[in-house]
């Protein structure tokens, strides 16, 4: 009876042990703010997220982004200072279809520790599997990562692959052409704009010239109708008889252009 009056004790003792001995990996996978002891996992090979619904959560998780070598770093926190709180990550597998059925292992570049002093936060980082590219979600960039403590705990993280390299480049020199694009096409209008600057200042000194033209056409026809007015007035003292008569003292006499004086017959 004695022993078993111990033992009652002892199992208490491990199963309390057991449920405060917890470490999630954040962002957590279907978690919206802080994570609580609540949100632990169990990730087994049936279950590699515990009993989150991937379907339902994945778009909704917020993600950890992989930079262009395909690391990426989450951050994990235990809930009790001692090795079943370890932060410390002993299997870590990767799904690039964000569905969570084509799990493969991927590395541990920095990883937490195993028995912690205390109940804290670590970042630790993880390298995708060579070649990754992730296409689940609605925006076909997410992929999935499985986390097992080596207490045994752990959870899902949403991780996003952005385009780099190739895509970048062409992302940029699309950029970079779209705007050589508009530069040659202000170049173009500024050359139009200075054509049709030019096109107008050419109107403006036709009409000007044409203006000037017209002006000394007035002119010269001016000049000539007087020329001509001068003509015929000179024409008409031209067509007078040679004779002219001039009554004197009752007499009539005459002068003539070819001689002087003369008596009438």
């Amino acid at each position: 009876m004695l022993s078993k009056s111990f033992a009652t004790p002892i199992l208490l003792l491990v199963l309390t042990s057991s449920a405060n001995a917890q470490a999630i990996v954040v962002p957590a996978l279907g978690v919206n703010g802080s994570p609580g002891m609540g949100d632990v996992q169990h990730p087994s090979a049936d279950k590699p997220c515990g009993n989150v619904t991937i379907s339902q959560d994945l778009d909704y998780s917020t993600p950890v982004a992989a930079d262009a070598s395909g690391n990426f770093s989450p951050s994990i926190t235990n809930f009790v200072p001692n090795p079943d709180g370890s932060r410390s990550i002993t299997t870590v597998l990767v799904d690039a279809s964000g569905i969570g059925k084509n799990f493969v292992a991927a590395q541990m570049v920095v990883n937490g520790d195993a028995d912690p002093t205390n109940d804290a936060t670590q970042q630790v980082t993880v390298k995708l599997p060579a070649g990754t590219s992730c296409t689940g979600g609605a925006e076909k960039n997410l992929c999935l990562a499985s986390f097992t403590t080596t207490a045994g705990y752990g959870n899902c993280v949403v991780v996003s692959q952005a385009v780099y390299a190739a895509g970048l480049k062409t992302q940029r020199a699309d950029i970079r052409s779209g705007l050589s694009g508009e530069g040659r096409g202000m170049k173009r209008s500024a050359s139009t704009g200075g054509e049709e600057a030019e096109t107008s200042a050419a109107k403006d000194k036709k009409v000007d010239k044409v203006k000037k033209d017209k002006k000394k056409d007035k002119g010269d026809n001016t000049a000539d109708k007087r020329d001509k007015a001068a003509q015929e007035h000179r024409k008409g003292h031209k067509a007078h008889k040679p004779e002219q008569f001039q009554r004197i003292t009752g007499k009539r006499i005459w002068y003539s252009r070819f001689s002087r004086l003369h008596k009438p017959a």
